[in-house]
């Protein structure tokens, strides 16, 4: 009896001895995190050097799109999505797709075709700050000047597929004034302008049924622009209702904007292979939701999952980088207030946060973690999804807010 307790006892000694010598080990994948953090500087002059940064240039420049998924309102990380189009326009890539919806975003380009400053005056002007999503803040609408200038493509060089904006309508309603031509549709649209004039959220606010005279006026079968126009206040106002206290599912409101997305993305690409004569590429500046593999995290098939897998089938590279602020303070839009910039997917002790350590602005490829990663591996959910939603991850530290337009810290 003795002797087996004696055995028992040695075998339990060495199982725990063991144990304790596996939980001094390491943990694989964040030694392989550590591993994978890439040197990358910015520089007094706004320039950005180092391996890491040599490295995203080179792995970009073999892609057929550049997908830059952030935190919005935060000053750093627009000057850092800045100087990666700057690095890639060498590259080819003449055209940029952003949050924007389409006649938003023509609107914004006749302004630049028009004088280089057109668009910052317009927006600087009292009243009109808000109806471009993004390109009231000076950090955004210098990377927009920018593709302006450098770009070589004849025409549509910006390509806003999202919806359109909430307090985007006073556009519309110029451009729906223009394309007017009989006295219902002239009406309907005084009617639509005033509306927008009397509440610029008007587009994502109001009751659907108050468009109905707007839809029926230019359902003639001879204004194609004018209904694609007044389809797309309506389809905008579809995925703002739930989100304006008006009914519907937040989840089916994400897929809709998602899909519309897509569609659009598919419509702008091929007018542009057609006229250039060759696949374009694309610059993309989103929010990271929509710019991750597999699923958004808001649940839906994201933007960026569907250009790696129809882009596949054109056997074209996609690289998409998430850059994120470790924080700092950002803008907030609504208000124009400055509030704490939390990071878009990361949690506090999170493993991709730690691993940075205390750089102002890190770099990681995550792409040699995913095989580290099965369905028990202990890893907090921001981690997880940023490993297999992105390429690389770009954390700035200690960002400052956006900067309004017109604001006397942008001019």
């Amino acid at each position: 009896m003795l002797k087996g307790l004696s055995i028992a006892a040695t075998v339990l000694a060495s199982t725990t001895a063991a144990y304790a010598q596996s939980e001094a080990e390491p943990d694989p994948l964040r030694v392989a995190a550590e591993q994978n953090v890439l040197e990358i500087t910015r520089n007094a002059d706004g320039s950005i050097s180092g391996a890491g940064w040599d490295q995203l240039i080179a792995d970009g420049s073999e892609a057929q799109f550049f997908l830059i998924g952030e935190q919005h309102a935060a000053a750093d990380i627009g000057e850092v999505s800045r100087a990666l189009y700057r690095a890639l326009d060498p590259q080819g890539y003449d055209y940029m797709a952003m949050e924007v919806g389409p006649y938003g975003m023509a609107s914004a380009e006749a302004m630049l075709a028009e004088s280089p400053t057109a668009l910052r005056d317009f927006i600087a002007t009292p009243g009109n700050s808000l109806m471009i999503p993004f390109l009231f803040y000076s950090e955004d609408l210098d990377i927009v000047e920018d593709a302006a200038r450098l770009s070589d493509a004849p025409s549509e060089i910006f390509w806003g597929i999202d919806q359109e904006f909430i307090a985007g309508g006073p556009l519309l309603a110029v451009r729906l004034a223009e394309l007017s031509r009989t006295d219902a549709q002239r009406a309907a649209v005084a009617d639509f302008t005033s509306l927008t004039q009397t509440s610029q959220m008007a587009v994502g606010m109001t009751p659907l049924e108050e468009f109905d005279a707007l839809r029926s006026a230019f359902d003639t079968g001879q204004d194609a622009e004018a209904l694609e126009i007044v389809d797309a206040i309506l389809l905008t106002n579809e995925i703002y209702a739930p989100f304006t206290g008006r009914g519907g599912a937040i989840y089916s409101a994400n897929l809709t904007r998602e899909n519309y997305m897509k569609a659009n993305f598919l419509r702008a690409f091929e007018r542009a292979e057609a006229r250039d004569g060759e696949p374009p590429r694309v610059y993309f500046k989103f929010g990271a939701s929509h710019m991750m593999r597999g699923l958004s995290n808001t649940n839906v098939p994201a933007l960026g999952n569907f250009l790696v897998e129809w882009g596949r089938t054109r056997d074209f590279d996609v690289v998409n980088v998430m850059i994120d602020c470790l924080g700092g303070e950002a803008r907030d839009p609504r208000s124009g207030e400055t509030t704490p910039c939390e990071s878009y997917l990361l949690e506090e002790d999170s493993l991709i946060g730690n691993v940075q350590g205390d750089t102002p602005v890190a770099l990681i490829d995550l792409r040699p973690l995913r095989p580290l990663i099965r369905r028990s591996t202990e890893i907090d959910a921001g981690s997880r999804a940023l490993i297999f939603g992105f390429d690389y991850y770009l954390a700035i530290r200690d960002v400052r807010p956006a900067t309004v337009v017109g604001s006397s810290a942008s001019e």
